[in-house]
């Protein structure tokens, strides 16, 4: 009802009500009048017009009380009104805006590829923070949260299908495929807080066949770069990390089907076979640093004849230098070492087979068959250093049976210089040398089988049987001379 509606009915009633007054007092006057009793008649008339005054006050007088009730009562129904109609367009209210793990999902900017790094908020229970990302590159990747306060977040890594592969509490490192679609979740924990997602991101795998240097650099945590490389020859390489200050690396040798073969902290030293790919890994153990990796490289096998020499140098560590050497006579050879200063290696004799047979400390003597093929190796010990390597090959044997000298030269440590001597009578036999200056043999008579019967330095005296056939030894002692060895009995 209108404002001007409620003033109208207002105003009739109090109309009526004074009408009411004064025909009823009419009435009673009328009465009087007609019974002679004029005093009365006007006593009711000015009655009449007094209760329509007071009749006038009353109403005026509760109106306000009876507008405010009606008012409340109004008031009242508008509430219930008003109740009604939000009850009504409950189901009508917009949807709530999306979850935090939902906008991130369906917002173009939470497509993280090829970023290192994001940044974002925690503030409900159970929210999820999810982010998109393609794989540029197949590896090792880590993600590394650093948070505003002391609250924990968990780090999931899903399918584009939104199943979980693998999760951590505030860091995660997860083997990810190269062009493959994932989703990164940042996870509520026990607490509100802002963080930082710093994101590890391996390189590309590159070919370094041919190279004896590569430098890169570890940034994050389980990082490892991986280089592609095929061996140019068969033999033992090195690899040596020279690192920044702090830094530690693992080096590994991997099969082309990255099934590891062999590792080592900062260096390792691994035999490889020519032809054959490997991939070589850089990877971190306990700190960011810069490295440069030196790679040695095995110096092809090649043959060597006669009394050589060998000329080469050490210039890695566990380094084998590899020689094909073929015996040209049965006998004691002699490998010396001629090395430059603070250098030390060893010389090993290996079978054709690499089985090895012998090895000395900078010099070697052996006894090798004549026609036999075998591995001279020279082989790192505790420095670089150039060397030469020289050769002592014995004489061949030779019948020296009827004479009564011969001569010849000590040349090399624990050469044995053999003559074949047969007894022409029995008896005792004298076996005399003339050195020169400074020299000492050793004078040994053996069987024909080579067993040891006597020996004395620079001469001996011994029985033989006519017939029988001896071996006659001229050997190093402790200088090279010169000798003749004279015989009489």
């Amino acid at each position: 009802m209108t404002h001007g509606e409620d003033f109208m009915f207002d105003n009739i009633g109090m109309i009526g009500i004074v009408i009411l007054i004064l025909i009823t007092g009419g009435a009673i006057a009328t009465q009087l009048y007609e019974k002679r009793s004029i005093k009365a008649a006007l006593i009711a008339v000015v009655s009449t017009i007094l209760l329509s005054i007071l009749s006038t006050i009353i109403y005026n007088a509760i109106e306000p009380i009876l507008s405010g009730v009606e008012s409340d009562s109004s008031s009242n129904s508008g509430i219930i009104a008003e109740n009604g109609d939000e009850k009504a367009n409950d189901v009508n209210l917009p949807e709530p805006s999306p979850t935090a793990e939902n906008h991130a999902a369906s917002s173009n900017e939470n497509d993280i590829t090829g970023k290192t790094s994001i940044s974002g908020a925690i503030v409900n229970e159970g929210q999820i923070n999810t982010y998109c990302f393609t794989t540029q590159t197949g590896g090792t990747y880590r993600f590394d949260v650093d948070l505003s306060a002391g609250v924990d977040v968990r780090v999931r890594i899903s399918g584009e299908n939104g199943s979980s592969i693998n999760y951590g509490t505030n860091a995660l490192t997860i083997d990810l495929e190269e062009g493959k679609t994932y989703l990164l979740g940042i996870e509520y924990m026990n607490g509100a807080c802002d963080y930082n997602v710093s994101i590890g991101i391996p390189s590309e795998i590159t070919d370094i066949t041919g190279s004896t240097l590569i430098e890169g650099n570890i940034v994050y945590q389980d990082q490892i770069n991986k280089y592609q490389y095929t061996a140019s020859v068969s033999g033992t390489y090195r690899m040596d990390a020279d690192v920044s200050a702090g830094g530690e690396v693992r080096l590994r040798i991997s099969g082309e089907n990255e099934n590891s073969i062999n590792y080592a902290t900062n260096g390792l030293t691994i035999d490889l076979e020519k032809g054959k790919t490997y991939i070589l890994s850089v990877e971190y153990v306990n700190g960011p640093c810069d490295y440069a990796v030196a790679i040695g490289v095995p110096i092809p096998i090649t043959d060597v004849e006669g009394n050589g020499p060998i000329y080469g140098s050490i210039t890695y560590q566990d380094q084998k230098d590899k020689y094909r050497y073929t015996a040209p006579v049965s006998g004691t050879y002699r490998l010396d070492t001629d090395l430059s200063s603070g250098g030390e290696i060893r010389l090993r004799i290996s079978g054709e087979n690499e089985n090895s047979i012998n090895y000395g400390t900078n010099g070697l003597t052996i006894d090798l068959e004549k026609g036999e093929t075998y591995i001279i190796s020279a082989e790192y010990i505790n420095g670089t250093c150039d060397y030469l390597i020289s050769i002592g090959v014995p004489i061949e044997i030779t019948d020296i049976s009827g004479n009564t000298s011969v001569s010849g030269s000590i040349t090399y440590q624990d050469q044995k210089d053999r003559y074949l001597y047969t007894a022409p009578i029995s008896g005792t036999y004298c076996f005399n040398t003339n050195l020169s200056a400074g020299g000492e043999v050793r004078v040994r008579v053996s069987g024909e089988n080579e067993k040891s019967l006597n020996y004395g330095t620079n001469e001996l005296t011994v029985d033989l049987e006519a017939g029988k056939t001896y071996i006659l030894s001229v050997e190093y002692t402790n200088t090279s001379c010169t000798y003749t060895l004279s015989i009489g009995y």
